[in-house]
């Protein structure tokens, strides 16, 4: 028997030999309650059940960011909840996706403890409170959350040669006070 033809991989980006780097990256929003009436992380995709067809997940408060070609090689996830929150009662569990293009299927990112769904947890007594500005097609918004601490493991996904990134809600964030409705989740690319 013998083998098929040799073929070279498809390279439909221009790529580059890459080394880590320390990047200047801004946070941007990923799912966003501001962005429709859809809910944000407050609304659980798939029943909370785990997502294996995140295409099939429709929602104008989520979006897809594309790298641009940016140096960075990582993506980290930020989660802003209401300053007013003091309790949590169940954390955010979510799910990062990836792919080259629309041509290419959606593919499952795993953290840097290896692990594809993550749990987000606010600290509502030791997260820090501040200030994001940031544009949902109105013009500038600012808004004022608590902001998690991004754990340098697992909360930071390797792109794995990915230019669009997904994010998806396994479990909803459920805060015992404060108002749900206002959660963020916000991506780098480092």
């Amino acid at each position: 028997m013998a083998l098929a033809d040799t073929a070279a991989f498809p390279h439909d980006f221009d790529g580059h030999i890459v080394a880590p780097v320390s990047l200047v990256s801004p946070w941007d929003w990923i799912i966003n309650p501001a962005a429709g009436g859809d809910g944000g992380c407050e609304t659980a995709d798939n029943a909370g059940g785990t997502i294996t067809d995140p295409g099939g997940v429709a929602r104008d408060t989520i979006r897809i960011l594309k790298r641009n070609k940016l140096k960075g090689t990582s993506i980290r996830l930020m989660l802003g909840y209401d300053s007013a929150s003091t309790a949590l009662t169940t954390a955010l569990v979510a799910q990062l996706f990836g792919r080259a293009s629309s041509r290419d299927p959606w593919q499952a990112l795993v953290n840097n403890n290896g692990d594809h769904e993550v749990t987000i947890t606010p600290a509502p007594s030791t997260d820090p409170t501040g200030d994001f500005t940031f544009n949902v097609g109105v013009g500038d918004t600012t808004i004022t959350r608590r902001w998690t601490v991004p754990d340098k493991d697992a909360h930071i996904w390797d792109c794995d040669g990915c230019e669009e990134i997904l994010a998806v809600v396994k479990t909803a964030l459920n805060m015992t006070d404060g108002n749900d409705a206002l959660n963020i989740l916000l991506a780098k690319c480092v």
